[in-house]
């Protein structure tokens, strides 16, 4: 039974490969960012990022955001809803976003035998987000959760307090979910404060690499230089 899911998580594998990156896929079997050139916006808004260090369990620890608000980037490579419009982005770009990332990940000796969690920042989300590019978002994510061959150890979101959309914010986030992921996700709907001193305490998910914008330690700028270096290197 193992060997029968490990087979067609294999299969899955190459077929989402191909499916999202063509022909280059079933030639070379790696992705480089010269392959995400179509969708480079995505990765320069930092909607999904891994971050330098992993948590006190050794696992490298990705964070996802959602769209900035019309009104609301936080800098000038910030998507938003009308920027996605514009630029024709759908779902399979951001599954190819996912991916990269994912990859690299994996590229550490420790992601393989440990695993990973996500850090999912939801807080201020908004009705808009939810029914229009949240979905697309949480189906390409899933898309390639459940091809990888690596373990999600946890799935933490990151609400406002007493967030009025929390309920319908999960659900959403969720409806893409297997059973296994949706028992493996952790909701911290407290102040920022108190939800950084929960990570920490319990999951062994400090600030210290967190980024800035949720509240961390990890310079902003951080994310930028990597993909950089990355493109530079070739990677």
């Amino acid at each position: 039974m193992r060997e029968d899911r490990a087979s067609q998580r294999m299969l899955s594998y190459f077929e989402t490969g191909l499916r999202l990156f063509g022909h280059s896929f079933y030639e070379k079997r790696t992705v480089t960012l010269e392959d995400l050139e179509d969708c480079s916006a995505i990765l320069d808004s930092r909607l999904v990022r891994l971050m330098p260090f992993e948590d006190d369990l050794g696992r490298p620890v990705i964070v996802l955001r959602k769209v900035a608000d019309e009104g609301d980037e936080y800098t000038t490579y910030d998507l938003t809803q009308e920027k996605i419009s514009q630029l024709g982005l759908n779902r399979n770009h951001f599954a190819k976003a996912h991916w990269y990332i994912l990859h690299a990940a994996m590229e550490r000796d420790c992601c393989l035998q440990n695993g990973i969690v996500f850090l999912v920042d939801l807080r201020n989300i908004t009705p808009q987000h939810i029914l229009k590019v949240g979905p697309v978002i949480a189906g390409a994510s899933a898309d390639v959760d459940c091809c990888l061959p690596l373990k999600i150890r946890a799935r933490h979101i990151i609400l406002g307090h007493n967030h009025s959309l929390a309920r319908v914010a999960i659900q959403a986030l969720l409806s893409f979910a297997t059973l296994a992921v949706e028992e493996r996700s952790v909701l911290h709907a407290r102040a920022l404060e108190d939800n950084l001193e929960e990570l920490g305490i319990r999951y062994g998910i400090n600030v210290n690499i967190l980024p800035a914008d949720v509240g961390g330690t990890v310079d902003a700028e951080y994310f930028a230089h990597w993909l950089e270096e990355r493109r530079a290197a070739g990677i």
